[in-house]
């Protein structure tokens, strides 16, 4: 028998969240992610142009939250939140 048996190890898939949304100074990225992994982040304003982006972090299997400050510097708009992790991209549309 040549056949080969694939099986799917990641039974969920990463989730995330902002709050609050709309975003203030503070604001908290909650990430649950099904294993052990790391991440990028990277927030654009509606012109596509990078206003936060964070170095590689490390995400432990489970809840993980990242908070930010840097808020204040951020004008009022709509804004996309892009997490990149070796397996899948997120992206989740901020408002503030």
């Amino acid at each position: 028998d040549n056949s080969v048996k694939v099986e799917n190890y990641s039974k969920t898939k990463l989730q995330a969240m902002v709050f609050p949304n709309p975003i203030d100074e503070h604001f908290t990225i909650a990430i649950h992610s099904p294993v052990k992994d790391y991440a990028y982040f990277q927030m654009y304003d509606a012109q596509g142009n990078t206003v936060i982006s964070s170095p590689k972090l490390s995400l432990r299997a489970g809840n993980n939250y990242i908070e930010f400050n840097e808020g204040e510097l951020l004008e009022k708009g709509i804004y996309l939140l892009r997490i990149l992790t070796s397996k899948e991209v997120v992206v989740i549309k901020i408002i503030k």
